[in-house]
């Protein structure tokens, strides 16, 4: 059984409050530069400059968009990805039928493709249809999607498009297209309002970006729960709106077979004729370089596609993209009906956090997550009043921490110490967009201490493999459960 990845998306001025949920998750802060700040003033670049491959697409820690040039998002990783009607390709000729969208948030807390509408506006993508059955309530449409960050969310209709990333393409992919017309018809319905809190992200200003490339540890983003159309006693993540509708309230709970629902674009991902037929979609390999203490104004990096899928570069076409054999992999677990979930503890596609003498189970990396959020109730917390969502540390020194991670099942195996810095977040300077030592918690203590969101700042610096969960893989490396290597 799979379940839906949390992820939370926020954005809050002059480094108000940050948020965080079990499971996976997205949170984004942002810094605008007013009164006396000079935001022309410009920090380091840091990274070497990309080179296209056949397996790789070039990723970015920078200002944002670039209509959202006056906010200084920072720790949000960027890509851009091309969309295309089904069966149109730049290489066909048919450039009218592709666009090119910058400033996709990479999220390895969520699964699937999702972009503004306004950004694939006239390419005509397929909406994806909905037979009248049960699972449907009788009313055959298109299916609508609400997918619940931490704070916020999204609405639109899904649809089939073909999906480029750097040089590989995955082909006819469900994707969710964002509503960001607010005269649409079918609006998000109340159901959907209430579990996004009310935040229904719907441009490139609430979002931080023109869309989220979510490549997480699963294919599907919701899995058996919309394969039955089990909402009970939760939101509803799929609907079934027809196509005349004027309002969500035509619109029904819709169970969405698997081969429709948002897919994992990295698992979509075709083969390759020139590398014996292999794809590269079991997994990703991040490249990030280490980020000066004081931040840098730009960050270059690379996304190296598949996991054992290129041992060499043979003629400079390709990045290998092999697991060391001395490398260790730390499991997420898969067991949903885990004894720990009795005792308030999800250790489902999450590892384990030993920090303070306690083990935290509900743990996971996610460049979604632009600081590391954990409860400590011995580093001190920024002068900003504490709202309803949370805060930053503000330490009067930098602090070295440590933690111990391992398996989500079998807490204590595969264990790996990790060193990692607390700095005072209060003191960020706006020409900085990526900051190694970011880090906060939610306010509630409850919630805080249950979870450790390793957010971008653990992937400065580091070669980090994430695989993607296959239970139908003939290598056991992918279908049995999947993992994390650095």
């Amino acid at each position: 059984m799979l379940r839906r990845v949390c992820s939370g998306l926020v954005l809050v001025v002059c480094l108000a409050v940050l948020s965080a949920c079990g499971g996976a998750d997205t949170t984004v802060t942002s810094l605008r530069c007013s009164g006396a700040t000079d935001c022309s003033v410009l920090g380091p670049t840091v990274g070497a400059a990309f080179v296209q491959k056949v397996n790789n697409l070039e990723v970015t820690v920078d200002s944002g968009p670039t209509d959202l040039f006056s906010l200084n998002l920072t720790n949000i990783l960027y890509a851009t990805v091309t969309v295309c009607a089904p069966g149109a390709r730049p290489t066909d000729g048919l450039l009218a039928k592709c666009k090119t969208i910058d400033h996709v948030q990479v999220d390895t807390g969520s699964v699937g493709l999702r972009v503004l509408a306004s950004k694939v506006a006239g390419l005509g993508l397929i909406p994806v249809e909905l037979g009248a059955s049960a699972g449907t309530a009788g009313v055959a449409g298109q299916a609508y999607e609400c997918y619940p960050f931490v704070v916020g969310g999204l609405w639109g209709q899904t649809a089939v498009a073909d999906v480029g990333l750097g040089e590989q393409w995955a082909s006819t992919l469900p994707i969710q297209v964002i509503q960001d017309d607010t005269a649409a018809a079918v609006q998000a319905p109340q159901n959907c309002i209430d579990a996004v809190n009310g935040e229904v992200l719907s441009s490139a200003d609430k979002l931080g970006s023109n869309g989220i490339l979510g490549i997480g540890s699963v294919t599907l983003d919701c899995g058996r729960l919309c394969l039955d159309n089990h909402y009970a006693n939760s939101y509803v993540q799929y609907y079934s709106c027809p196509a005349s509708a004027s309002s969500a309230l035509q619109c029904t709970p819709a169970a969405v077979a698997a081969n429709l629902q948002v897919f994992n674009p990295v698992a979509a991902l075709g083969k390759d004729p020139a590398n014996n037929n292999l794809a590269d979609n079991n997994g990703v390999v991040l490249v990030l370089p280490s980020v000066p203490e004081t931040g840098a104004a730009k960050v270059n990096g690379e996304l190296i596609f598949g996991i054992n899928t290129r041992s060499t570069d043979v003629g400079k076409r390709s990045i290998s993209n092999q697991l060391a054999i001395e490398s260790k992999r730390i499991l997420l677990g898969v067991d949903w009906q885990n004894s720990l979930s009795a005792h308030g503890f999800d250790s489902y596609l999450n590892i384990s956090t030993e920090y303070n003498g306690r083990t935290i189970y509900n743990s996971y990396l996610d460049t979604g997550t632009n600081g590391f959020f954990f409860y400590d109730s011995s580093i001190a917390l920024c002068s900003t009043p504490i709202t309803h969502l949370s805060t930053w540390y503000c330490p009067p020194t930098q602090l070295p921490k440590s933690a111990v991670l391992s398996d989500g099942d079998s807490p204590g195996l595969n264990a790996l110490t990790v060193s990692f810095l607390v700095r005072d977040s209060g003191t960020v300077l706006p020409s900085s967009t990526a900051l190694p030592g970011m880090a906060g918690a939610p306010a509630d203590p409850l919630t805080s201490a249950a979870s450790f969101s390793w957010g971008l700042p653990f992937f400065y610096g580091k070669r980090v493999l994430l695989s993607i969960w296959d239970p139908d893989a003939a290598d056991p490396l992918f279908s049995t459960s999947p993992w994390y290597s650095f």
